[in-house]
């Protein structure tokens, strides 16, 4: 069955902006975190994904972030 993901729940809305990208048709992903202009500091968050799977209804990236300003 192919992998499906969707947005849930993304903490760090108002420093990181993200982007999934489909490498491989259901199978797999990369998920880019692109600082937004301004942010700077030290930021701890998550993003969640809700999936198709019953065994993982939920897939969940811890983000770590040191943005310096330029």
């Amino acid at each position: 069955m192919p992998l499906e993901l969707e947005p849930a729940e993304y903490n760090l809305g108002g420093s990181l902006t993200y982007r999934i990208e489909e490498v491989e048709q259901g199978r797999k992903f990369k998920v880019h975190f692109i600082n937004l202009p301004g942010a700077s500091g030290s930021f701890k968050g998550y993003l969640n994904l809700k999936t198709n799977y019953e065994e993982m209804p939920v897939i969940n990236i811890r983000v770590n972030s040191n943005i310096r300003d330029s």
